[in-house]
């Protein structure tokens, strides 16, 4: 058995008469040029490629792990529209509670702010005028009546300057308070021992119907046996 070898099928291959000056060996080395040339120009792509990854100056999506331009496109436009989304769905929240308030204030109702404590609407106040009372005298603290009910009522001062309550609450404080501050109240009691005491200080009281109200004795009259009061009550 025998083999040809290229050097053989060169021998047997015939001369192109028109290209006469190039014969076989100047054939030969054309191709291996254009091979070796191609091959070259090859090599080098793949080495200027693999240093530009190698020192972070280029990836290739999907080899080094990032996302590709097309996914990232993506992501943003996607992100877009969820913002837009929601800046609609914000408008429309705004419009309700826009609506909302207004009819509240139509009806005279006070809108309470999220977030902190809404002053409670007063029902009745001596407003910087304070009332007179006797020791053995009551007033009504709910009462709309001029002269607030008195000699009857649930707020009584007895004829040993006691004071005592229908509701049998009362908390006695050093600063004015308001309906919160007398609704988160613990320490309540039933009576107090001897009004003069009180000269200065609040009382958080409840009344007969159940609202808060804050009574402050503001002078003592002890020739007369008598009080002088300021008082706020809350709806």
């Amino acid at each position: 058995m025998s083999f040809d070898t290229p050097r053989d099928k060169w021998a047997d291959a015939p001369v192109d008469e028109a290209g006469a000056g190039r014969g076989r060996s100047g054939l030969s080395k054309e191709i291996w040029v254009s091979v070796i040339t191609a091959g070259g120009t090859i090599a080098a792509a793949l080495i200027t490629a693999a240093v530009a990854i190698g020192t972070g100056a280029a990836s290739v999506p999907g080899l080094d792990g990032s996302p590709s331009v097309s996914s990232l496109q993506r992501t943003i436009a996607s992100l877009e529209q969820d913002v837009s989304t929601l800046n609609a769905e914000n408008e429309q929240l705004s419009g309700q509670v826009g609506d909302l308030t207004a009819q509240l204030e139509a009806t005279g109702e006070t809108p309470v702010t999220t977030g902190s404590t809404a002053t409670a609407d007063v029902a009745r106040s001596t407003d910087g005028t304070p009332i007179g009372l006797y020791s053995g005298s009551c007033l009504d603290l709910d009462s709309t009546a001029a002269n607030w009910g008195v000699p009857e009522g649930d707020f009584c001062i007895d004829h040993g300057d006691d004071i005592t309550t229908t509701s049998n609450t009362m908390t006695i404080l050093d600063e004015a308070p308001d309906a919160a501050t007398c609704a988160a109240q613990t320490l309540v009691t039933d009576f107090v021992s001897d009004a003069q005491t009180l000269l200065g200080k609040h009382l958080c009281v409840v009344t007969s119907s159940g609202r808060y109200a804050d009574v402050s004795v503001v002078s003592v009259d002890e020739a007369a046996d008598a009080f002088a009061l300021e008082i706020t009550v809350w709806k």
